[in-house]
């Protein structure tokens, strides 16, 4: 089974090796294996995109007066 790529993460899942342990047809359940510097890494950027994304909704969010 292919898994779908998304941009941001698909370079950084790309060091993870990946099991499909179960499908349903739509839904699939993936076991990531890596290196824990790996993790760590996929981690980090997993907050900082998160983080990025609560900064731009509050500037989107605010009335601009």
């Amino acid at each position: 089974m292919q898994l779908p790529r998304t941009r941001g993460l698909s370079g950084t899942l790309a060091v993870l090796d990946r099991v499909v342990t179960a499908t349903d047809g739509r839904v699939g359940g993936v076991r990531l294996t890596g290196s824990v510097q790996a993790l760590l890494v996929i981690t980090q950027f997993t907050l900082d995109m998160v983080d990025h994304a609560f900064d731009l909704y509050s500037r989107r969010a605010t009335a601009p007066y």
